[in-house]
């Protein structure tokens, strides 16, 4: 209303006879009013930009925070699987032939080396999978969706 009012007065001033201070105030008041319509445009795309770095923060996290609680799980399970894991194994391995090759192997899958390994293995393939799959569902952004 008050931009409008002072447009109106200074329109009035124009036609009352002072019409050289009335057009220079008037566009005094049209260059205040752009700048601060620059301003305000400024200010909202930093806040847009800001608001995207944030967003992208707290998506990485997300994604690693993903992948370090289902590695832990998956390695944990893996860890007390090993020994299930390698007497399988050497059961499997002797019944096909390869007894020699199996046995040691499931012997190693045994013993607390082999529980490392098999912990660090599966630990390392779940928290990959883990990321991979935690990325893939909040990683993308649509940009375009229709129906034929």
């Amino acid at each position: 209303n008050s931009l409008f009012q002072g447009m109106e007065l200074k329109a009035s001033e124009l036609l009352q006879g002072d019409g050289a201070d009335a057009i220079k105030d008037a566009a005094g008041d049209l260059e205040t009013i752009q700048e601060k319509d620059a301003t305000s445009r400024d200010s909202f795309t930093e806040r847009i930009n800001e608001k995207k770095k944030r967003d992208e923060k707290l998506r990485k996290l997300k994604i690693g925070a993903a992948a370090v609680i289902g590695g832990t799980l998956v390695a944990v399970t893996g860890g007390l699987a090993a020994p299930a894991i390698g007497a399988g194994l050497a059961t499997v391995g002797g019944s096909v032939g390869l007894g020699t090759v199996t046995a040691g192997l499931g012997g190693f899958l045994g013993t607390a080396g082999g529980v490392a390994f098999a912990t660090t293995v599966f630990g390392a393939t779940g928290a990959g999978l883990n990321g991979y799959k935690m990325s893939r569902r909040i990683g993308k952004k649509l940009n375009e969706f229709w129906f034929e």
